[in-house]
């Protein structure tokens, strides 16, 4: 089962929805990892091979800029979803995308619909 973490501005209900369903899910606050720089952030769950859950666009952007050795992230870029809907959509993307979260990608939710962009690894 995969590892989880979600950043500070993600909504704690979700992550608990995730541990309920079995998975191995923490949420920035629950661990004291809230104030870390995002560099930081992303070291950490690296460092514990999680996928990163977040609403963060700025975090987001790092990713997608530059090169470096980063997680997997989910990245929900709308904030019209109710939790509810996010843990749904989470949960169809963690079963959609597993090989290639595994493998290292971005996977960005619009509205009405998901991009999936791999990472290239050297």
């Amino acid at each position: 089962m995969m590892k989880i973490l979600a950043d500070p501005f993600f909504p704690e209900g979700v992550v608990q929805d995730l541990n309920d369903a079995g998975y191995d899910a923490e949420h920035a606050v629950e661990i004291g990892a809230a104030d870390l720089p995002m560099r930081e952030f992303l070291r950490l769950a690296s460092f514990e091979q999680r996928i990163v859950v977040t609403r963060n666009r700025s975090l987001a952007r790092l990713i997608e800029s530059d090169s470096g050795t980063w997680p997997s992230v989910i990245f929900f870029r709308t904030d019209e979803m109710e939790d509810n809907q996010i843990t749904s959509t989470l949960f169809n993307l963690l079963k959609l995308f597993d090989e290639d979260l595994r493998d290292g990608a971005i996977v960005v939710v619009h509205e009405g619909h998901t991009d999936l962009r791999k990472f290239i690894r050297p």
